[in-house]
């Protein structure tokens, strides 16, 4: 066997992971609810980020 293993183990998952919008959409998810679960995840970053600068400054 002279294939490369870590070329040939997981390719969906990693393409998954480089393009997260795309196995959204593919999953099914509308537009709409894409931006909504994008503004979500920013929305928790940035909390968090505001919550780490203001009580462990």
């Amino acid at each position: 066997m002279t294939t490369d293993r870590k070329r040939s183990r997981f390719p969906r998952l990693r393409w998954a992971v480089r393009h997260p919008l795309d196995v959204l959409e593919r999953s099914g998810f509308s537009p709409p609810t894409v931006a909504g679960i994008l503004l979500f995840a920013a929305s928790v970053v940035t909390w968090l980020t505001y919550t780490y600068f203001t009580h462990l400054s």
